[in-house]
Formats: structure tokens, C-alpha cells, sequence
């Protein structure tokens, strides 16, 4: 008979590898600049985000339903290999097709990982009477995941020079990896419907949610221009490249701008209890990008690097705030139109993007976007205002 104790510590291990190996792609920081060297212009790489994300977002719903019918961890396993598929039509067709290809299957795995994860360990922890250690395991995860990033960043910046190929063998060595990971878990089983299957209604239920109370509205926006600021992200490697630096200093840097992003997330919990204005957040972060568009070489990553803090910080502070608003019976219906809206806003974040990049160069994109930004925090100011809200 396995101990309880040494059955949890072998349990929470395979997630934990799991979780590092999913993010630990060494080709992450350098996939948009692959896209350039292939000759693509920049509508063409905005277009290949698009489909990224629209695919993951249409599969959601039917794919959570199969999570509900099917093993979530055979659907675990099963997302994993597609995208060490989409990976593989990366190294063996670099043109738009093959980068096509890679981004609907990403965004199958996406969606077929979404909340499946989640609950898997939730399942898995249930089984043996922790449920209680889901939170730290799910933290711990989390960590894991972001200190997978940026040491694949780090070790993309060694590998640069040997070219694309090298950086995409070592990435779907990482996803197998984490495949077998999860392989290694105790034998799948069948469970029960979960609300997921109800998520149209949830979402038709959450629009009166929302707008029960000034506040959330507001809540739901700001978050809906955070994930359209965020969207910027995927152009950094295109927007260092501009200003002069190599493949192997793009990955460096991606990996030191995640590094601090990480840093921004783990002491904003200190802010919870502030009295805040985050419409004023926005001023600053349009401060803090136009700045990055003016300055040469590498100070453009330093102060996109204080940009990140920032911007994992409010991902934090706007989950805090928004779940005092809520109680328990609306807590998903608000998610989920807060949802809906984020996939709206980083679309638009992504049009914002390539309408600059094909007139001036990724540089006046990201001048293009602080003007947005600028918009987007007067509205929110003047209806911060005019609803007498105190955030």
C-alpha cells in the first residue's frame, strides 16, 4: 500500500514537470522574428495571431465537453502531442502554410488544455483527500510555468545562432517531455459534467451580472484593455529587431522582461487593500511605451521590462478587486463575459499593431498603441466619473 505522504509528493511532481516543461519553448521569444525571416509581412504575422487565437477561442466551448465526457487526462496528453505536431510543421515548412498549420493546432492544444488542467489536479488531489493543497499546488505550477519561460528565453539566447531548427527540435523535446508527464499519472478516469458544458449560458446569465453594479462594468473594460495592451507581447522579438539587436539578445531580453514581470506579480498583493484609480494605471503605461518607441538599443527592453511589472501586477489586482465585487452565485457568468471581452480587446490590440507596423515599422505601432491607450483611459476615467466609482 502507497503512503499518502509519498503518493502526494510523487502526485504533485509529475505537475510540477508538467507545468515547467509546457513553458519551457525555447522558441517562444523568437517565433515573430522567424516569421520575418520567412518573408512575411507584418499583416501576414498579425494574421497568423488572429487565427492563433480564434481557434483556441471558438474550440473552448466543444472541447471543455469533451473534457467532461472523455479522461482529462487522456485529453491532457492528447492537446499536448497536437501541438508537438504544430511545432513539427514549423521545422518542416517555413512559410506561411506551415506557420499556419503550427497556430490552429496551438490553438486546438489551447483549448483542449483549457480548464482541463485545473480540473485535472483538482480531480487527482480529491482522490486522496488534499483538495485543501490545490491552491498551493496550482501556485507552485504557476511559478513553475513562468521560470519555464524565462529559462527557455535564456536558453534560446545561447542556441541563436545555430539557427531555428536547433531552437524547434529542443521545443518539441520540452512538449513531449511534459507529455510523458502526465502520462505518468495514476490511470485516467471518466467524470462527471462539469459546469463547463453550461458556458453559453453562463454567459448569456452574465451580462445582467455585469451590469448589476457600476463597478464591474468598469472592472470587466479595464481588463478587456489590459489584454489588448498585452497583445504586444507577441511583437517584441520584431520590435528589438528593429532597434538593432541580434536573435540572441531578443531571447536574452524576453527572458529578463518576463523575469520582471514575475517580480511585478509576486509583491502587488501588498497593493490589495490600497485605494486605487486604475484608469490612472493606463496614463502610465502609454507613458512607458511611447518612451520604449523613442529610446535606441537596449534601453528599449529595460523599459519594457518596468512595462511588464505593471502589467502582470494589474492581471493580480484586477482578479482581487473583481472577486470582492461577486458572490458565489455570479462569480463564473462575470468571468466569463471578462473572458469574452479580453479575446475582443486583443484583437483589437492586434489590428492596432499591424495597422502601424505596415505604415511605419513596428516602432510607431507601439506609438499607435500608447495613443489607444490614452483613449481607452480617458473613457474609463469619465466613466469612473460619471458613476461615482472609487477604484
Amino acid at each position: 500500500m502507497i503512503k499518502p505522504m509519498k503518493y502526494m509528493q510523487s502526485l504533485t511532481a509529475k505537475f510540477y514537470a508538467f507545468s515547467f516543461f509546457d513553458d519551457f519553448i525555447l522558441i517562444y521569444p523568437l517565433y515573430a522574428v522567424m516569421f520575418a525571416d520567412a518573408r512575411l509581412s507584418p499583416s501576414k504575422i498579425t494574421s497568423l495571431f488572429v487565427i492563433w487565437s480564434l481557434t483556441s477561442f471558438l474550440l473552448e466551448v466543444p472541447t471543455g465537453v469533451l473534457a467532461d465526457k472523455y479522461p482529462r487526462k487522456n485529453i491532457l496528453i492528447i492537446g499536448i502531442l497536437i501541438r508537438a505536431l504544430g511545432f513539427s510543421s514549423w521545422l518542416l515548412w517555413r512559410n506561411y502554410l506551415g506557420f499556419m498549420l503550427g497556430f490552429i493546432l496551438w490553438g486546438i492544444k489551447s483549448a483542449l488544455t483549457s480548464g482541463t488542467k485545473e480540473a485535472l489536479v483538482y480531480d487527482e488531489l480529491n482522490r486522496i483527500g488534499k483538495v485543501s493543497d490545490y491552491a498551493k499546488v496550482t501556485s507552485r505550477m504557476g511559478s513553475l510555468e513562468l521560470t519555464g519561460v524565462v529559462l527557455a528565453a535564456f536558453g534560446a539566447s545561447t542556441l541563436a545562432t545555430r539557427g531555428y531548427s536547433l531552437i524547434l527540435v529542443f521545443s518539441i523535446v520540452a512538449v513531449v517531455i511534459s507529455a510523458v508527464a502526465i502520462y505518468l499519472l495514476p490511470k485516467a478516469l471518466a467524470v462527471e459534467p462539469s459546469e463547463e458544458t453550461k458556458y453559453f449560458d453562463h454567459l448569456r446569465e452574465g451580462v445582467k451580472v455585469v451590469f448589476s453594479k457600476p463597478i464591474i462594468p468598469f472592472l470587466v473594460l479595464f481588463m478587456g484593455v489590459v489584454a489588448g495592451i498585452g497583445a504586444i507581447d507577441e511583437y517584441f522579438g520584431l520590435f528589438f529587431r528593429e532597434k538593432g539587436l541580434s536573435n540572441s539578445s531578443i531571447a536574452f531580453w524576453t527572458g529578463f522582461i518576463f523575469l520582471l514581470g514575475a517580480l511585478g506579480n509576486i509583491f502587488i498583493y501588498k497593493l490589495e487593500n490600497k485605494k486605487l484609480r486604475l484608469e490612472y494605471s493606463l496614463f502610465l503605461w502609454a507613458v512607458i511605451l511611447f518612451a520604449a518607441a523613442l529610446v535606441p538599443g537596449l534601453w528599449a527592453p529595460l523599459i519594457l521590462g518596468i512595462y511588464m511589472m505593471f502589467f502582470f501586477g494589474a492581471h493580480t489586482l484586477f482578479n482581487i478587486f473583481l472577486q470582492k465585487e461577486l458572490d458565489d452565485k455570479t462569480r463564473a457568468t462575470a468571468t466569463s463575459v471578462g473572458g469574452f471581452a479580453s479575446e475582443i480587446f486583443g484583437l483589437l490590440g492586434y489590428a492596432v499593431i499591424s495597422f502601424g507596423a505596415s505604415r511605419g515599422g513596428y516602432t510607431y505601432g507601439f506609438k499607435l498603441v500608447a495613443v489607444a491607450v490614452v483613449i481607452s483611459a480617458i473613457l474609463l476615467f469619465s466613466y469612473a466619473r460619471k458613476s461615482k466609482l472609487d477604484v
